[in-house]
């Protein structure tokens, strides 16, 4: 009967081991994700404004970019 309870215990422990591992890997992956969404926004406006930028700086020619 003791080695019952004994497993039941070490059986319990565990699992709220693994829940709290669970609960804190969700919750920097939600993070991670957010992040993730921030960034990509960041870098779309980034991109967005080199193109820009790279429209102004190219020389304007009337006949093309080869003719002279």
């Amino acid at each position: 009967m003791l080695w019952v309870l004994v497993w039941v215990v070490l059986v319990l422990a565990a699992a709220g081991v693994f829940f709290l591992l669970g609960r804190d890997l969700w919750r920097k992956a939600r993070a991670l994700t957010r992040e993730l969404g921030v960034a990509t926004d960041r870098l779309s406006e980034v991109s967005d404004r080199l193109a820009e930028l790279s429209e102004l700086s190219e020389p304007q020619h009337p006949g093309g970019p080869n003719r002279r």
